[in-house]
Parts: structure tokens; C-alpha cells; sequence
């Protein structure tokens, strides 16, 4: 009866070897093949495995040795199996001993690895396929736009020098125009060169040492023009803890600023423009500078914002026809804060505005300036309406956009007493704080939006010099009171409170 049970079972056994998807191989110590199921015999293509040895099929993985076959242990190797053509596919390869044989005997289990290994061959290829594409893409982008800046040279070259000679006021206007036009060219070959060089790889951050206050003044004054056409107010706030000396990339850096700036006044009709610096030490003598810039102008959807960072792409067509550009400013931008080390997101509303804030990271300068820039140090901002600030973090002033060079006239500081306590010391800073989202909080509650944001810019002066997460909250709190939005700003001042123990 135990007999004729066990050979029941073990054709059962055999039946299910027969139907297993795998190729299994049972062979002795010497690799002499004793056993194979159906699916090895189909895949292998042999008609009879008695003149075979192990590791004619998988010479790779199994080989003879002076005490028989050895093989690499561990599940599923990655192998080659070969027919009886010679020819091979690829397998997951595993083998071990057959206990009831005593180590007499070892399974071979073999699952055919086809249709990955040409999926991943296939996409291998395919990302080969673009890589090539792509560098002859860049190669032609480059080359051409060499060549179209040669002839554009020449021509900005003869126009500028017309300029110089007597024109009747129609032809000053037409080589004005044609100057005009070549500047956007010039522009627009230059997003291009830039784009395909990151595309390349080709873009590496050079840094050098640089003062962190002319690179800002710079910007100002490089932009102040423009902005006093269109009549905009500008407001800057710079803290007292951004250093004087920094190493990092000047250039790239002033190209993103000058992408964002350019953008935000190219957006806003009427308003105003607000630039924000502050940086946080990082330790090792690396230092973070986080750079906001926010605009009153015409702001976009939540839907449209996944297209702003992507190449080529504008959140509208129309805004192309109306505003001109290319698309890349953004993408660029991108790009060139990561390579700096640093992030870039936005916040924005349609119709009411959008904000830009970045982080990148430079190295610290022991150098200090010798000269004062144009302005102080600290925050500075362009309206006698705004509020100012205690004086150990900022210094306010209002700044002239009349002129051709940023000029400063200085405002009347309050008493300290009215920021801190009497002797400066912790608890009077800390009841400073919790006086002002108190407040903050009554305006709020009363619609009274323009002196919550007093108090908000209060607030975001004084400790946004703190650890980075409540120098985010500070910046989010005096954002969402400006937008006027409720939910947000109560909440922020919810979280603030409970750090501070309101």
C-alpha cells in the first residue's frame, strides 16, 4: 500500500514538472545530466541530454572542477543558456543540492529571461539613440547661433554707429528700433546657447570672490530704469546677517536674479516689485542665501504652473504674441539653481501677483568692505507707508528711482523700546513677538489688511533670521497677509504662536 502510494505521488510530482514554466535539470557531481523536464528539452532544442553535460548549457555559470561541477551560489543568477545550435538566452540561473541523494545529486532551475533582457536592450539602445540625437541637436543649436550672432553684431555694430551721426527724427527712430531688435536677438540667441549647454552638460559653476552688496546694487540700478518707466514702486529688503564677501558664481547667479527680475517687471503693469535677501548659515563654512521676488502683476493659475519651468513653454500662447520671449528663462533658471546647489519654487494667484523665491549656496568670505555700497545694510524699503523695522536687524529708508543710480534718503527709526525690552534681553524680544501676532491677528479678524501687513513685515524682519523653517513661515505669513488670504494667514500665525507662546 506505502508503495503504491509513493509511486502515485511521484507521478504526480513528475506531472507537475512536466507543466512548470521553468527548466529544471537534475545532474550528478560529474554534471552528467540524469533528469530534465519537457520545457528543457523545448527550450534547449536537444532531443536527448544522455551525451550532455551540465555545463555545455550553462558554461558560464556552472563549471568543472577536480572535485566535480561548481556554480555561484545564491538565488537566480544572471546567466546565458545555450541550445544544441549554440546559440544562447539568457536565464535566471539557480542551483542546489538534493538532500535525499546525499549531495549526490543537484537541481538546476532555469527561467527563461527573454523578453526582460531585450527590454532592457531595447531601451538601452533607445537612450543611446537620444543621447546621440540630442548631442548632434546641440552641436547644430550651437553652431547655428554662432552664426546668426556674427551677422547680428555687424548689424547692432553699423546702427549704433549711425547713432553718432545727424539723423532726422524718423531715422533716429528707425535705428533705435533695429538696436531694439538686435538686443532681443541677441537675448533670445543666448537663452538658446545656454539652454543647449546644460542640455550638454557643459556648464560648470565658477567660483571666485565677489561683494554681495555691489552684486545687488548692481542689479538695482541695472533695473531701475525699466521700472521707472512703467512707474512701479520697488521695495528691497536686505538682512543685516547677508554677508559682504561671499565666493560663489557671480555670473550665473546675476543670471537668475536678472531672469526673475526682468520677468517680474515685464508682468506688472502697476504695483510694485519686492526683492528679499536673507541668508542662513549652514555650518562648515558654507552659508545659504535665500532670494524672494514678488510682483503685483498679472499672476497665473494653479493649472498653468506646471509648465513654467519646462523647456520652450509658456502658461499661454498669447503671452508669446504679447510679451515676446522664448520660454527657456525659466528652465534655464532652474537648471542654474541646481547646479548652485539650490531650490526654486513659486507661489502665484491670477490677477494678483506672483512670488519667486530661490536658495543657493556660496562659500564664506573673511573680506570685508572697504567701501560702502550705494545703500546700507539691512532692509530698505521704497514707501514712507510701509512699516519699519527694529533697528539691531534692519535699517529703512526710501529708495529714488529718479535717477540713473539707486539713491537712499534715510526715515525715521521708532525707539527700540517699541521692539524689544529695555535691556534687549530675551524675554522683552520674546513678549515683542507675541504683542505683534496678537495684533496682527485683530487686524486680520477685522479686514484691516494694510496694517496686518505692517505687522506682518514686522514680524518677518525680527525673526527671520532664525533656523530656516521659521524664516519660511515668517516669509509665508507676510505673503499671505498681502494677498489677503485669511485661512493661510490664520494658520501660519497659529503656528508661529505656538512656537513663541502665544
Amino acid at each position: 500500500m506505502v508503495l503504491e502510494y509513493s509511486e502515485k505521488v511521484l507521478g504526480v510530482l513528475v506531472e507537475v514538472l512536466k507543466k512548470t514554466r521553468e527548466s529544471i535539470f537534475l545532474f550528478d557531481r560529474s554534471g552528467r545530466i540524469v533528469y530534465a523536464n519537457d520545457i528543457a528539452y523545448s527550450e534547449t532544442e536537444y532531443q536527448d541530454f544522455s551525451e550532455v553535460n551540465i555545463t555545455e548549457i550553462f558554461p558560464m555559470a556552472i563549471h568543472r572542477g577536480h572535485n566535480g561541477v561548481t556554480w555561484q551560489s545564491g538565488d537566480y543568477m544572471q546567466t546565458f543558456a545555450y541550445r544544441q545550435n549554440k546559440t544562447c538566452y539568457p536565464v535566471k540561473l539557480t542551483c542546489y543540492f538534493v538532500d535525499a541523494t546525499e549531495g549526490e545529486h543537484i537541481v538546476a532551475m532555469a527561467v527563461n529571461d527573454s523578453e526582460r533582457y531585450n527590454a532592457v536592450r531595447n531601451h538601452r539602445k533607445a537612450m543611446e539613440d537620444v543621447e546621440a540625437a540630442n548631442k548632434m541637436k546641440n552641436e547644430f543649436t550651437a553652431n547655428i547661433t554662432h552664426e546668426l550672432r556674427t551677422p547680428i553684431n555687424g548689424i547692432k555694430g553699423m546702427a549704433e554707429g549711425l547713432m553718432n551721426t545727424e539723423m532726422t527724427p524718423q531715422q533716429e527712430e528707425t535705428v533705435g528700433i533695429i538696436l531694439h531688435c538686435c538686443s532681443n536677438m541677441t537675448q533670445i540667441i543666448n537663452d538658446i546657447l545656454d539652454f543647449s549647454k546644460i542640455e550638454a552638460g557643459k556648464i560648470e559653476i565658477v567660483n571666485a570672490e565677489f561683494s554681495l552688496k555691489k552684486f545687488m546694487n548692481d542689479q538695482l540700478a541695472f533695473h531701475s530704469v525699466k521700472i521707472n518707466e512703467k512707474g512701479l514702486k520697488l521695495m528691497v529688503n536686505i538682512s543685516r546677517n547677508v554677508p559682504d564677501y561671499v565666493i560663489g558664481d557671480e555670473l550665473r547667479l546675476g543670471q537668475v536674479l536678472n531672469n526673475l527680475f526682468s520677468n517680474a517687471i515685464k508682468f506688472t503693469s502697476q504695483g510694485q516689485i519686492a526683492i528679499e535677501l536673507t541668508a542662513n548659515k549652514l555650518g562648515g563654512g558654507e552659508t545659504e542665501l535665500f532670494f524672494m521676488v514678488m510682483d503685483s502683476g498679472i499672476g497665473i493659475s494653479d493649472e498653468e504652473k506646471d509648465k513654467l519651468f519646462k523647456s520652450f513653454s509658456q502658461v499661454d500662447g498669447s503671452i508669446t504674441r504679447r510679451y515676446g520671449g522664448t520660454g527657456l528663462g525659466l528652465a534655464i533658471t532652474k537648471q542654474l539653481v541646481t547646479l548652485m546647489g539650490g531650490t526654486i519654487s513659486m507661489d502665484s494667484e491670477k490677477g494678483k501677483g506672483s512670488t519667486f523665491s530661490f536658495t543657493v549656496k556660496v562659500h564664506e568670505s573673511d573680506k570685508k568692505a572697504s567701501d560702502p555700497v550705494a545703500f546700507p545694510e539691512g532692509s530698505f524699503e521704497f514707501s514712507k507707508s510701509l512699516p519699519v523695522a527694529a533697528k539691531e536687524n534692519i535699517s529703512v529708508g526710501d529708495y529714488d528711482l529718479s535717477g540713473s543710480t539707486p539713491a537712499l534718503t534715510s526715515m525715521d527709526i521708532p525707539d527700540q523700546q517699541a521692539f524689544a525690552g529695555e535691556d534687549g534681553d530675551e524675554e522683552g524680544d520674546m513678549a515683542m513677538l507675541r504683542n505683534n501676532l496678537e495684533k496682527l491677528m485683530i487686524c486680520i479678524e477685522l479686514g484691516s489688511w494694510e496694517k496686518a501687513e505692517n505687522f506682518a513685515t514686522t514680524i518677518r524682519n525680527y525673526i527671520s533670521q532664525n533656523d530656516p523653517e521659521r524664516k519660511n513661515k515668517a516669509f509665508a505669513l507676510l505673503l499671505n497677509v498681502r494677498k489677503e488670504k485669511y485661512d493661510l494667514a490664520m494658520a501660519l500665525i497659529k503656528e508661529l504662536g505656538e512656537i513663541y507662546g502665544v
